[in-house]
């Protein structure tokens, strides 16, 4: 929502808006099979600016505008089952249970090698970065930065073994990131169906240096796939967001500026820090034009949120080869 030249920074928290007609949807996400509270569970309303993610425990918390109240509430977790929920149906002020079934486990092809093909392990990616995206968003959670690949398909099946991103700065006492492996769907050319089987989530206490997941199963690719990492902020981490931006606007007034952006076809009242506070964590990218000739890249800023193309290029690579 405000761009600028090194760090751009989505503040949703203090959007001057009204709560009248709005639902609050709340509860508890757990395993259907061992009754265990499943974390960071991606839960929203597909294609909105509504979204977030359950916490540690489980538990999520979820406000929904008068006018998506007959949509559906999408709960997705890698490696279960989506449970999509008619909103409409909730009672008010009725905790909610979400019980997710585990996916079933896909079956490992049998490889047959071609006698012809040219072998290789090497790390492909983009490795340039001059400037940063900073996500930091105290009322919806979810948002996911992602970078197309493409595969020469004589090639497939490849298989990666590990992603990397650069964290450009972190204010955090520990970052949560997890990774995201989507198949590219052929008709726009957007993240799609994600590859994954198992949930990727890493903590780290880096303040600015690369970040690894290294898989211990190789994951199959078989046409063109974009990788993306989403940044996770539990309730607590976002109620810290909010306390340093209410600290900033309490001591610095003069450097906020009060704009307007429509979200969801409402337009909302939103304050603009100007670049002057930066909190959170950030993933490193470039807006080098040679890098944009070659790649691009997409955003989304909450669970479920529509993508949109990213004006810079993610520091993001990954360790693919042609053997598992």
């Amino acid at each position: 929502m405000v761009m600028q030249r090194f760090v751009t920074t989505i503040v949703l928290a203090c959007i001057l808006s009204s709560s009248y007609g709005q639902k609050t949807l709340y509860g508890k996400v757990v395993s259907d099979k061992s009754g265990d509270p499943l974390p960071y569970v991606n839960i929203g309303i597909q294609g909105t600016g509504t979204g977030t993610l359950s916490n540690r425990d489980g538990t999520f918390t979820i406000t929904v505008p008068k006018e998506l109240s007959e949509k559906q509430v999408v709960f997705s977790y890698i490696g279960y089952q989506q449970q999509q929920i008619m909103i409409s149906k909730v009672e008010e002020k009725h905790a909610m249970v979400v019980r997710l079934s585990e996916a079933p486990q896909k079956l490992q092809p049998v490889i047959v090698e071609s006698e012809k093909l040219k072998h290789f392990n090497k790390q492909v990616g983009n490795k340039y970065d001059e400037s940063s995206m900073v996500v930091t968003d105290s009322v919806s959670a979810g948002s996911e930065y992602a970078m197309f690949f493409e595969i020469n398909q004589e090639q497939a099946p490849l298989y990666i073994h590990e992603i990397s991103f650069k964290v450009s700065f972190n204010t955090m006492k520990t970052l949560k990131a997890r990774a995201h492996i989507y198949d590219a769907f052929p008709s726009n050319g957007l993240p799609g169906e994600e590859l994954l089987t198992s949930n990727q989530i890493i903590t780290s206490q880096k303040k600015h240096s690369w970040v690894k997941f290294t898989f211990e199963e190789a994951i199959e690719v078989n046409s063109d796939f974009f990788i993306a990492i989403e940044w996770i902020f539990d309730q607590l981490d976002r109620q810290d967001i909010y306390a340093s931006y209410h600290a900033f606007r309490k001591k610095h007034p003069e450097l906020i500026t009060e704009r307007t952006a429509v979200i969801d076809g409402k337009t909302v009242t939103y304050e603009d820090f100007g670049g002057h506070l930066h909190v959170g964590w950030s993933i490193a990218c470039t807006s080098n034009p040679t890098v944009l000739q070659d790649e691009k890249a997409y955003i989304r800023y909450n669970s479920f949120g529509s993508w949109a193309a990213a004006a810079a290029i993610p520091a993001i690579r990954t360790r693919i080869s042609t053997r598992p």
